[in-house]
């Protein structure tokens, strides 16, 4: 029963968008694609740097 309590926590912690979504999606309909992906690496960047430090 915990296995299935586990599998549908982790199926709606997956699907549900995450907090960077909305900036990149406002970068992405206002600049385009490039702006979008340079939004996502930022993001990614940021992402990382917080788990090294």
């Amino acid at each position: 029963m915990k296995a299935l309590g586990f599998a549908l926590f982790a199926l709606v912690v997956t699907v549900v968008p995450g907090p960077d979504l909305m900036p990149v999606l406002h970068n992405a309909l206002r600049g385009g694609r490039r702006a979008g992906a340079a939004t996502t690496v930022g993001a990614a960047v940021g992402s990382l740097a917080w788990v090294a430090a």
